[in-house]
């Protein structure tokens, strides 16, 4: 996995799609190889998950995204067996959050993409420690998706809440200063 990880981070920098293509292909041959109930397992999934998912930013396709999800929703299902008091499942919360979001912007799917992601990016800053660098991803990530929901409902979001997550993404002194920047954005 960590050889698939690599090449969708070179993809990344340099938008080598063949690298991209072999990313997916060892992701899958580490995905379906790892033994079941097994920690190895979960964290296969989740990278596996990742891996579809930077194939969708990539591809714009909705099945790209589709099945990121479909596959993030097994690696929170496999955390919840290994990971309970991991940070990787908060990282799993996280990243289905995220995809949901995706989904519910660029797709315009139900509301109930918006409200399983908000209700799994709050489990996400439940999972970690308040000063854990993590936490101004989660927030972030979070204030995207309520101010979806602000844009769509004005009255099922709190203005306050947004802005208290905002806030407690700068906050996090422990986290890297480009991840408390991009909460500001």
């Amino acid at each position: 996995m960590n050889l698939a990880m690599m090449l969708v981070c070179r993809h990344s920098r340099t938008s080598d799609a063949a690298g991209l293509e072999d990313a997916v292909q060892y992701g899958l041959e580490a995905f379906t190889e790892a033994p079941k109930n097994d920690l190895d397992r979960a964290l296969a999934v989740r990278s596996f998950s990742n891996i579809l998912f930077h194939k969708y930013l990539k591809s714009g396709k909705p099945s790209d995204l589709d099945m990121s999800i479909e596959i993030g929703r097994e690696a929170l299902s496999v955390s919840s067996n290994h990971l309970s008091r991991h940070l990787s499942r908060a990282g799993c919360l996280n990243d289905l959050g995220n995809s949901l979001r995706h989904r519910h912007q660029n797709f315009r799917t139900s509301s109930t993409d918006l409200d399983e992601g908000i209700k799994l990016l709050r489990q996400a800053t439940d999972a970690v420690p308040s000063d854990h660098s993590s936490q101004a991803i989660h927030f972030r990530n979070l204030s995207k998706l309520l101010m979806e929901q602000y844009h769509e409902s004005v009255e099922l979001v709190d203005p306050k809440e947004v802005v208290s997550c905002y806030q407690k993404a700068l906050s996090v002194t422990a986290a890297p200063t480009n991840r408390r920047i991009h909460a500001a954005e």
